[in-house]
């Protein structure tokens, strides 16, 4: 058996007693080669929004398959088929545990989850107020840019007016030799 086996199923042990949920996706694709099943065994299950943290592969290892074929295994190469009660199979109870567990760990996601965008909501609603409070407090500008509802700037001149104004500064900074209409 090799160290990163035992070092994955250390890991998979604890997570039994506190499930990981992730946000998004988390080494998606991941695999674990069982070496008593000789397969490929996912690592996480994922939906796409959530990663529940190698619980397939707890999953796995509390399958009867996974344990029938680690007897068979132990068997085949002369060890002890009780050792791997203790280390590399995990029991009914085990995933009952994580189960009841998970359930929990998801529950208290989605609460945080939930509470996350009402707090972003909030942001949003504050700052839309400041936002319309600031422009009701701004007095409407005075530049003579600014036009009144009727077409006329607020000093009284027209648009057909400022365009030949503007027109005319350009014909003098140009030349008259080089206007263009």
């Amino acid at each position: 058996m090799h160290i990163e086996s035992l070092r994955e199923v250390k890991a998979a042990e604890a997570l039994i007693g506190c499930p990981e949920v992730i946000e998004g996706s988390y080494e998606k694709g991941s695999t674990y080669w069982c070496i008593f099943c000789s397969c490929d065994v996912p690592r996480h299950a994922q939906d796409g929004l959530v990663t529940l943290k190698l619980a397939m592969f707890i999953e796995h290892l509390c399958s009867a398959s996974h344990k029938q074929a680690s007897i068979k295994y132990y068997r085949t190469h002369n060890g002890d088929p009780d050792k791997i009660k203790q280390r590399l199979v995990f029991s009914d109870e085990d995933y009952s545990t994580f189960k009841t567990n998970l359930t929990q760990a998801l529950d208290q996601f989605e609460n945080k989850a939930h509470a996350d965008l009402q707090e972003s909501a909030a942001k949003i609603r504050r700052l839309e107020k400041e936002h319309l409070q600031h422009a009701q407090d701004t007095p409407p500008e005075t530049d003579l840019q600014s036009k009144s509802p009727q077409g006329r700037f607020s000093d009284g001149s027209s648009d057909m007016q400022a365009r030949k104004l503007l027109l005319d500064q350009q014909k003098t900074s140009i030349g008259p030799s080089k206007t263009i209409l």
